[in-house]
């Protein structure tokens, strides 16, 4: 009883965040690749913008792209399983999943390489959470932390050991899915 709430907590709290990074990511400029720095912080420390209103000035539904890679069996299916029941859900945003491979590693070298074409980079990627800085150095992610904001969340919501593992410079940035190793 226990596992099947923490499991609908979890994925009520998955979609919350996915669906703001679907808004960001579809309806706005990426950040430029190889810029080589963070995401600029602007003056008195406030974040980027993080445009939740332009899913309501879109004339149609917005394609998202999603690159994940390293998944199998159960897991793959459950990726899927997710894709799927987002797109039923809503008619606003369509979420295509494209599996670049078989491991995280793989798929990272895919994405270095579409980094000097940005046209060519997903809107979200699924990567091993080792990967995180080199996105944010690379000035390639939008800190969740301005969504998260701009939605009303209460960061403090999300177990600080978890909220301290993707923090980089005061600034929350995307996590992962699975934050089982962070919070043990």
């Amino acid at each position: 009883m226990r596992q099947a709430f923490l499991t609908r907590r979890r994925l009520g709290l998955i979609s919350a965040v996915v669906a703001a990074a679907l808004a960001a990511a579809a309806c706005s400029e990426p950040p430029t690749s190889g810029s080589g720095n963070a995401v600029e912080i602007g003056a008195g420390g406030q974040l980027p913008d993080c445009p939740l209103d332009a899913l309501d000035k879109a004339t149609g539904p917005v394609e998202v792209n999603l690159w994940y890679g390293g998944l199998v069996g159960s897991t793959k299916a459950t990726m899927e399983d997710i894709v799927d029941r987002f797109n039923a859900s809503q008619d606003q945003v369509r979420l295509t999943a494209n599996d670049q491979g078989a491991s995280y590693d793989e798929i990272f070298r895919k994405y270095e390489s579409a980094s000097a074409t940005p046209e060519q980079l997903p809107d979200i990627i699924y990567l091993a959470d080792t990967e995180l800085q080199a996105m944010i150095d690379g000035g390639q992610v939008l800190p969740a932390q301005a969504c998260m904001e701009a939605a009303g969340y209460d960061l403090t919501d999300i177990e600080p050991v978890a909220r301290s593992k993707y923090t980089v410079g005061d600034v929350l940035y995307p996590g992962y899915m699975n934050v089982s190793t962070p919070v043990l």
